[in-house]
């Protein structure tokens, strides 16, 4: 509730839980039904898909049909791209697989929940749906958190079995341990006659998400209780009993990012092979928590590096820097809590870098494009003194324009008396203008280009494989009026071929936010 009403309050679309809306404001949802019939005429679940369509303009209220709190119940009806938006807010992420099953299991062998003493002990009974609260009817509903003894695992964890299942925040529905391993698994089984009653394999999806733990309503089906049972849904899935559980690294920034980047990070701008190297990730962060101990605000910024620059085993730093003035190559993700002074808001956004200067063959375009220009508006300018109308040509040499339309220079750029000498002082990417008397470094959203960061007075330069990224957070300048400046220092491996030879950058990113000095990093 907290989370949803802050991004409502700063106009972001959000949408609360489903029956925040339809129980939480019956007197709403039972207005809108005569809409909601002619929107979505004769289909069944017609309310949910309204509610995913306009639920970030509906109202809602944190009771159930009889008017009762829920603000005690483990939050449900909540994809799992929302789950990791609401975590990213806070600085968290939820668990992966592989923590999620050692919470539940601890360090035995055991395969049921109630399981760690072994022998008879590990196996399914009665007994045990009855000290989940799930063995009858009456119990088939949401119980308030830590309310069920036999649900928290070794470790303390509360309502890991029989709640409500709980997002990962891996994506991946695969076999747990590889393709051949369970084919061989597979082959065992169907030799073996009641193997043979599971008719077709599971249906496996590199685009799933999975949820663990279970569900009140896996009183129907007991194994879903299984330590190691799995269900994949859909990341745009929202059910009735699928909810989140939270995880916190020890890395400041990690959480943030890493929850931001399951589902706002363009993939598609990664070469084969390419991604980021969340294991270089460095970061800080500042929590302010209110009385409850809930988070009333957090300021954060991540940088982590890609994996790799280049994909050229025989690639020269000096040779891809001269490449970067023409294609600006993919260094890493930057996220942040705070807009960027003179840059964009607050978000996850792709960096490139750009060398500084121009290339031989655009030095000469702008030239060629200069001399044109300036002779054509001269020639145009003549023939108006003279009561003439202007002569409408082709230009001469269509190979200039070419290449200084691709660097987004317009005519009026080239006539610029600077352009004279092959340089405008900047291109243009998408509108942006990019300094060329510096490297810089570029920032992009949903592959675009939104906004440059001009690099410092520390070039890019070669490196080994033993440097390690730092960051320094401080109080800016006069100039940026003490607002926090982040420097970051990186190093990312030059080919996808080796990783012992690198390239050190140094991106100093200014927030607009007053520094102060409880910032961890």
């Amino acid at each position: 509730k907290v989370y949803v009403d802050a991004q409502r309050k700063a106009g972001v679309d959000v949408r609360p839980p489903y029956h925040w809306w339809r129980e939480g404001r019956k007197d709403d949802y039972e207005k809108r039904l005569p809409e909601i019939r002619k929107e979505f005429p004769k289909i069944e679940n017609a309310p949910l898909l309204y509610w995913e369509r306009h639920g970030h303009e509906l109202p809602y209220k944190l009771v159930d049909k009889d008017g009762k709190p829920i603000d005690d119940l483990p939050v449900v009806y909540i994809s799992w791209r929302d789950a990791n938006a609401f975590a990213a807010s806070i600085g968290m992420r939820m668990p992966t697989e592989f923590e999620l099953t050692r919470a539940m299991r601890g360090d035995g062998t055991h395969t049921w929940p109630w399981g760690a003493a072994g022998g008879d002990q590990d196996k399914f009974t009665q007994k045990a749906l009855e000290l989940l609260q799930m063995a009858k009817t009456s119990d088939l509903h949401a119980k308030p958190v830590g309310t069920v003894p036999a649900a928290a695992g070794p470790f303390g964890h509360q309502d890991l079995f029989g709640q409500v299942w709980q997002l990962v925040g891996d994506v991946g529905y695969e076999p747990l341990h590889g393709v051949d391993f369970f084919l061989k698994q597979w082959k065992l089984l169907m030799k073996h006659k009641t193997g043979r009653l599971v008719e077709r394999k599971p249906t496996f999806s590199a685009a799933r998400a999975i949820a663990k733990g279970g569900s009140f309503l896996s009183y129907q089906e007991p194994i879903q209780l299984l330590i190691d049972a799995r269900a994949p849904v859909q990341t745009s899935d929202v059910l009735e009993a699928l909810g989140l559980r939270l995880a916190k690294s020890m890395q400041p920034g990690y959480d943030f990012l890493y929850s931001l980047q399951r589902v706002k990070f363009n993939r598609g701008v990664f070469a084969r092979g390419q991604q980021l190297d969340l294991g270089k990730l460095v970061g800080g962060e500042h929590y302010t928590l209110a009385e409850n101990g809930f988070p009333s605000a957090y300021d954060a910024v991540a940088f982590t590096p890609t994996n790799w620059l280049s994909d050229d085993k025989r690639m020269r730093w000096k040779k891809l820097g001269e490449l970067s003035q023409e294609q600006p190559v993919l260094i890493g993700a930057l996220a942040t809590t705070a807009e960027l002074v003179d840059g964009p808001k607050a978000g996850l956004y792709a960096v490139y870098y750009r060398a500084a200067g121009i290339s031989k063959g655009l030095r000469t375009a702008i030239k060629a494009g200069y001399k044109e220009i300036k002779a054509a508006r001269k020639a145009a300018a003549k023939a108006k003194k003279n009561g003439k109308e202007p002569k409408q040509g082709k230009p001469k040499d269509s190979k200039w324009r070419k290449l200084t339309t691709r660097a987004g220079l317009t005519d009026d750029d080239l006539a610029e008396a600077k352009a004279s000498t092959g340089d405008v002082g900047f291109v243009r990417i998408d509108g942006i203008e990019i300094p060329t008397d510096r490297g810089a470094y570029l920032l992009a959203k949903n592959g675009k280009m939104v906004g440059v960061i001009r690099g410092t007075n520390k070039k890019p330069a070669t490196g080994d494989d033993k440097f390690e990224s730092q960051l320094a957070l401080a109080a800016g300048s006069k100039e940026h009026d003490g607002k926090t400046v982040a420097e970051f220092q990186f190093a990312v491996p030059l080919t996808a071929h080796s990783k012992k030879k690198t390239v050190v950058f140094h991106l100093q990113a200014v927030l607009d936010l007053k520094f102060t000095g409880n910032w961890r990093k």
